[in-house]
């Protein structure tokens, strides 16, 4: 049942001059102990006409002054709990404002006296301390905390995981990287082993071919020396002379291309040297592909447990925190463990 107040508000003259008046006074007192919430002041203990309102009564207003005016005045009193109140104003601003403020006033001490009555008065009552419900809350969030410290330790152990993992993938593409530009480079030489090869093959055959040419024209200079007639040395001298001559250039050439062999042959022997070297190098990080292969694989199963272990201590965070707040619902953790993380 609520509290209710009539009011009325209207202009009059009071000894010729223009005031706003404004009465007022409770018709049920709802949630409170009666009507009488208006403090009024006693001019004149003979003459209640005189009494100036004074303000809305306070709950301690309530239980401190009477509700009897001739009680209050016998008493000596100088103010007392009255139903109703009457209050002029000479300006309308100030009176409407007025108006305002007492019925927010009332509103406000409706609501304060159901408090006070409902959650604070008591007439004696023995309380036995810890109680229940702070031994739970104090549990819960010893709960809460215990659950951050080891999420925080789960996320701390995953991040460094994930690192680990990070740096494993970059050190097996670094070596992997280097073991293609190796791979790369010894298809090359084997390339141009072939070409060395085949060059010092050519010039092999060309010498043996340039030997046979010229024991040829040796033995058709000889022949001729020895055996042929005057008549057709005659003819044939010029010829000779030409095939002494090509013998001698060919000879200087067969000599060049037998040089030529030898450094063909150490070049190819030097080649092939190289190119067992890169082998060799190439077997190495053929190794540091399979030693890099193998970290990753365990850092990448490490980074798994880490994470499944952080989603599960997150997981039990959650559930710490939503217990806390269903017992306590403003409750927030210190700024150190705060939450979400």
């Amino acid at each position: 049942m609520p509290t209710v107040v009539y009011e009325t508000a209207e202009v009059v003259m009071r000894d010729g001059t223009q005031q706003f008046k404004l009465n007022g006074i409770c018709t049920a007192k709802g949630e409170l102990d009666d009507t009488h919430i208006f403090l009024l002041t006693i001019i004149d203990k003979n003459d209640p006409t005189d009494d100036v309102f004074k303000r809305l009564c306070t709950i301690g207003d309530i239980s401190e002054y009477k509700i009897s005016r001739d009680a209050a005045a016998q008493a000596g009193d100088l103010y007392w709990r009255s139903s109703s109140f009457t209050v002029f104003f000479d300006d309308v601003d100030v009176a409407a404002a007025a108006k305002t403020a007492l019925n927010n006033r009332v509103d406000q001490l409706t609501v304060d006296y159901a408090t006070y009555s409902d959650e604070f008065e008591d007439s004696g009552t023995e309380h036995e301390f810890p109680t229940g419900e702070v031994v739970a809350l104090t549990t819960l969030i010893e709960a809460y905390y215990t659950a951050w410290k080891e999420y925080d330790t789960a996320k701390k152990t995953h991040d460094a995981a994930d690192t680990a993992k990070a740096l494993a993938m970059a050190a097996l593409t670094g070596a992997q990287s280097r073991l293609d530009v190796l791979s790369g480079w010894e298809a090359i030489m084997q390339s141009r082993y072939g070409e060395m090869d085949a060059a010092h093959a050519d010039f092999d055959t060309f010498v043996g071919e340039a030997g046979v040419i010229i024991t040829a024209i040796q033995t058709f200079i000889a022949a001729y020396d020895g055996g042929a007639s005057v008549e057709t040395k005659g003819n044939l001298e010029d010829d000779r002379q030409n095939l002494v001559d090509a013998r001698a250039v060919f000879m200087e050439n067969r000599e060049a291309a037998e040089l030529n062999v030898t450094a063909a042959n150490t070049g190819k022997t030097n080649h092939s040297t190289s190119q067992g070297e890169m082998t060799g190098l190439i077997g190495v990080y053929e190794g540091a592909v399979t030693t890099a292969q193998g970290v990753l694989a365990d850092a990448i199963t490490d980074e798994f447990a880490a994470e499944t272990a952080k989603t599960a201590k997150s997981a039990a965070l959650t559930i710490a925190y939503e217990a806390v707040r269903d017992v306590k619902s403003d409750w927030t953790p210190d700024s150190w463990f705060s939450y979400p993380f």
